[in-house]
């Protein structure tokens, strides 16, 4: 019942009050008594006040359609907003180090004064530490107004053992930004996005396609990380290659990230020559990787390689691609793939697999290209469970093949087949030695073509910085318009959506900026 409602029935009742009969009156407001039960005065009652339920829709309907028609004109909000005290609360935890670690601060670059954002820590990590990177003031437990109109989850959805995304406030409009780095996300994550939050963002149009045939309903929307660029640009890009010349490779030492078939390629082609060098570096990592890297290198008693297992200051990271004639990266997953773009930002000519998120750069032209087409199955220890794994049809084979990939049942081991047969998991591309060998030698031999496609692949790269990236992040929390649409897009100056109730919260937002 709206105020007009309200104000109707006083005026109703005091006219009751003057015009029917005490006796009637009080019957209608005290329990009814059989043998003084007067039936008039009670039919009368009755049907005055079904009628005047129907006058008071009636009425209540047409006063919202003149209430709706000057909110349209005047571009007020639908009704009564709360004032959120900040425009975004951050949800993560910040490391600058790691790659997820630095979301919180990107996004606070990115965004910049055009909006007020506070932090809300979703790891044991201290205070101090996360405070001194980021320098935003941190939502007080308890304090439901420091919770900002927009939630931004910038951590994982949920794992195992950690459920981050039960720490996003109660928000208006609650974001995941999320990514995956293979074929398909785990299943407790559709739900959740499904479930808990009103839209989801990755950085790559790759997920878009992923994220939907998994079965995520939230409109997904696209919006590349932005990234620290600058320093790189400023290494001057060398005309001729160095002697020795100098293969690298960067990245924690997961399987995934493939240093071992970089290590084996490297080897079969170049084998111990002098004027060749590898440097295969990471922060951390698998023990059993680290290793087979250690064991390989004694083996075949390698003295052109440097195994570097340490965290890099940024200084120390600069100079060790500053160091490089080629980076190779041969992962067989990616939901972004942020040190390729590093590399060509410093005008190395790169080498690269084409699969997932990183096909992005690849279509680019300017990268020498290594075939990735040798599935593998995205096992995470983090997020399955093989006591937990249930026997399932074979759908997940043509669900997959709807990607676009065509060919891989001969490439998979029994092992293999019968891991992906059991879980709804999905695949990573491995690429073949021979492919990763010729690639090496085809940019050795052939540096001068390879430099300057690295210098066209150093404009292209120019897009993700923040002053090119700016304006999208703004319109994330602050669209100058809300549009209703086909499609789900970020624009430098608005925000369009196919979905009516994503498209009905950004209209309230719109409204409680506008007042």
């Amino acid at each position: 019942m709206n105020l007009f409602s309200v104000q109707f029935y006083h005026v109703i009742f005091l006219s009751l009050a003057i015009t029917l009969p005490t006796t009637s009156l009080s019957l209608a407001h005290e329990p009814l008594a059989p043998k003084i039960y007067d039936t008039k005065a009670t039919n009368f009652l009755d049907s005055f006040f079904e009628g005047l339920s129907e006058l008071e829709i009636g009425l209540s309907n047409a006063s919202n359609n003149v209430v709706e028609y000057f909110q349209e004109m005047f571009h007020a909000p639908s009704h009564t907003t709360p004032k959120y005290k900040y425009d975004v609360t951050l949800v993560g935890f910040v490391n600058f180090a790691d790659g997820i670690g630095r979301h919180p601060i990107l996004f606070k670059e990115c965004i910049g004064d055009n909006a007020k954002i506070n932090f809300l820590s979703t790891r044991d990590i201290s205070p101090d530490i996360e405070d001194l990177q980021l320098g935003l003031p941190r939502l007080r437990p308890g304090h439901p107004e420091d919770i900002g109109a927009i939630s931004i989850l910038t951590d994982i959805l949920a794992d195992k053992a950690l459920n981050l995304y039960t720490k996003v406030p109660n928000s208006l409009i609650k974001v995941a930004y999320t990514m995956f780095e293979s074929t398909r996300i785990p299943d407790n994550w559709v739900h959740i996005l499904n479930h808990k939050f009103d839209m989801a963002v990755v950085p790559d149009h790759f997920l878009v396609n992923v994220f939907k045939h998994c079965g995520v309903k939230i409109p997904v929307f696209v919006l590349p990380l932005p990234l620290l660029l600058q320093d790189f640009m400023k290494i001057r890009q060398r005309p001729v290659a160095r002697k020795p010349f100098v293969f690298g490779t960067s990245g924690g030492f997961w399987k995934r990230k493939n240093h071992i078939k970089v290590l084996e390629a490297f080897i079969a082609e170049f084998g111990n020559r002098s004027d060749v060098q590898l440097k295969l570096h990471g922060r951390f990592g698998e023990e059993s990787v680290i290793k087979e890297i250690v064991e390989k290198i004694k083996k075949y008693n390698l003295t052109n390689v440097e195994l570097i297992v340490k965290p890099f200051n940024w200084e120390e990271y600069l100079a060790f691609f500053k160091s490089l004639d080629c980076y190779v990266f041969l992962s067989m997953g990616e939901g972004f793939s942020i040190t390729p773009r590093e590399a060509l930002a410093a005008g190395k000519p790169c080498i690269l697999t084409n699969n997932t998120a990183q096909t992005t750069i690849c279509n680019t032209g300017t990268v020498r290209v290594v075939p990735s087409n040798i599935p593998v199955p995205a096992f995470y220890d983090c997020h399955y469970d093989n006591n937990c794994l249930q026997d399932s049809d074979e759908s997940q084979i043509e669900n997959f093949l709807e990607l676009g990939q065509h060919g891989f049942l001969d490439h998979l081991n029994r092992d293999d087949y019968l891991l992906m047969k059991s879980a709804n998991i999905g695949f990573q591309f491995d690429c073949s030695t021979h492919d990763a060998r010729e690639a090496m030698r085809d940019v050795y031999e052939n540096y001068s073509f390879y430099n300057l496609k690295a210098k066209e692949g150093r404009e292209w790269v120019k897009q993700y910085l923040y002053k090119n990236l700016s304006s999208k992040y703004v319109s994330l929390v602050k669209p100058r318009s809300i549009v209703l649409g086909q499609e789900n897009i970020i624009g430098d100056n608005f925000l369009m959506t196919d979905s009516k109730a994503l498209y009905e919260k950004y209209r309230e937002l719109l409204g409680m900026h506008n007042n």
